[in-house]
């Protein structure tokens, strides 16, 4: 049961950082590469 409910609480952070780790690298890429991501 505790199991449970540690790996239920752990879901969501890990897909919030997931979400965080794609924005940065976005924001990254637009950073080094704006010609690309202005096409």
């Amino acid at each position: 049961m505790n199991q449970q409910l540690c790996l239920m609480g752990l879901s969501p952070t890990m897909r919030t950082n997931i979400i965080s780790l794609k924005h940065l690298t976005f924001h990254y890429s637009k950073q080094t590469q704006p010609d690309l991501m202005q096409q």
